[in-house]
């Protein structure tokens, strides 16, 4: 309910598809959950800053660390 009623939000979070998965969770469902909702999502990193997301970059994304960390917004970021 808090995203629906503010257009405006931008949410940052942490992506973390094994942990999910461990917890009972489809991790795809995380990516829909905003992606049907209008919002385009974008990756976090120190070293390229933010940039847009795609699917297909997921594996390299999370090969370190096993999680990255993403922001989605309605507004067009970068």
């Amino acid at each position: 309910a808090t995203i629906s009623r503010n257009p405006n939000i931008v949410v940052a979070f942490e992506f973390s598809p094994d942990g999910a998965r461990e917890l009972g969770f489809m991790p795809e469902r995380q990516i829909s959950f905003f992606l049907d909702r209008g919002f385009k999502l974008y990756s976090l990193t120190r070293a390229s800053g933010l940039k847009p997301f795609s699917p297909y970059e997921l594996p390299r994304l999370v090969a370190d660390y096993g999680y990255c960390d993403l922001v989605a917004s309605r507004q067009e970021l970068c």
